[in-house]
């Protein structure tokens, strides 16, 4: 592993195990993953799945966990999903064997991943399902075609060479940086001492980091959907959300002055309090938000512009600015309408 890791690698995804049972964890799984810390290398696993039920998905999770207990990772723990038994039954089967793997892995506070490859990523795994978690397919080509979800890792070849390996390895390119999201966790359902961190998965595919950040004041934020918090945002970096699924919840805080904010529930007439910064979040569990109005003190020559985009729609609402007294209407939203994407920036007047 230090050849692995003087040949340029930055990191490695060993497999923890496979199956239902404890008992089939990788004979080489403790030695892979003590080489490759000691070499300095960011370290990521995937547990093999031949879940013929969502039942036998969460044994298999349960069976991971038990394999990978008290390592630290920097990378996603992945279900690796590609026996053509559980492709031949079907869309839903292998999306409910995902949501059970996954989410048992979740609940528990690891950041969860599914590795598959493109094709049956495409045709068996439903593209909502697939945008939940980090995302990792395969694809030995000179591109990657898969384009309904962002991924976040793509395996290229399969007859790679790399010093300090004898034979072929699998190859990657990785877009994101998965050990700052994992590090700068604190996320529902973070497991103290784990590298948990939900996974960010909503966008368009990009081989780059973006930094679109031009202001003197940066935002970061967050929201509640799908049953977690999902990754902070900061600026318009992104959106905050997931297409489709209604947000429940908010959170942000600018690098200076304060922000104070509220939410409005459907089928409610009033706004719930106000909360300021991180303090606490706007929302209610379970509870979908149709409006929200957000206010910025504490530094002179600066607003806050904030925006939601409906569930089922393609485009975002107008930009709203600076919710004020005298500005008692300006929120964003559609009073009725639930909401699945939110973007806050602070700029100049």
């Amino acid at each position: 592993y230090k050849n692995v890791k003087a040949s340029g690698i930055d990191f490695v995804i060993i497999r923890a195990g496979f199956g239902r049972e404890v008992s089939q964890k990788d004979n080489m799984f403790e030695q892979n993953y003590k080489n490759a810390k000691a070499a300095g290398l960011d370290v990521g696993v995937y547990w093999y799945s031949y879940a013929e039920s969502a039942a036998d998905a969460v044994k298999e999770a349960k069976a991971c966990m038990s394999v990978i207990k008290g390592k630290k990772f920097e990378y996603p723990i992945y279900l690796d999903l590609e026996e053509q038994k559980q492709f031949a039954k079907g869309r839903n089967f292998c999306d409910g064997v995902i949501k059970a793997f996954c989410g048992e892995l979740e609940k528990n506070g690891y950041y969860a991943g599914l590795y598959c490859s493109a094709s049956p990523l495409t045709d068996y795994v439903s593209k909502n399902v697939a945008g939940q978690y980090a995302l990792w397919v395969a694809q030995y080509n000179d591109r990657c075609t898969y384009s309904l979800n962002k991924y976040g890792m793509w395996q290229y070849s399969d007859n790679g060479k790399v010093g300090g390996i004898n034979g072929s390895v699998d190859m990657n390119y990785c877009y994101e940086d998965y050990p700052s999201i994992i590090k700068n966790g604190g996320y529902n359902g973070y497991t103290k001492g784990s590298t948990a961190a939900p996974s960010k998965t909503n966008t368009s595919v990009n081989s780059e980091n973006k930094n679109t950040s031009t202001n003197s004041i940066d935002v970061t934020y967050q929201v509640y959907a799908n049953g977690r918090w999902l990754p902070k945002v900061k600026n318009l970096e992104d959106y905050a959300g997931l297409e489709n699924c209604y947000i429940q919840g908010i959170r942000m805080k600018p690098s200076k002055g304060h922000l104070k904010y509220r939410v409005k529930l459907v089928g409610s007439k009033d706004y719930l309090p106000w909360v300021t910064d991180d303090s606490d979040y706007a929302g209610i569990y379970g509870k979908n938000i149709d409006c929200v109005q957000i206010t910025f003190s504490g530094v002179n020559g600066y607003n806050v512009q904030y925006r939601v985009s409906t569930v089922n729609s393609t485009n975002y609402l107008p930009w709203v600015i600076n919710y004020n007294n005298t500005n008692s209407d300006g929120y964003a939203g559609i009073v009725g309408t639930k909401i699945d994407k939110f973007q806050v920036k602070i700029v100049k007047k």
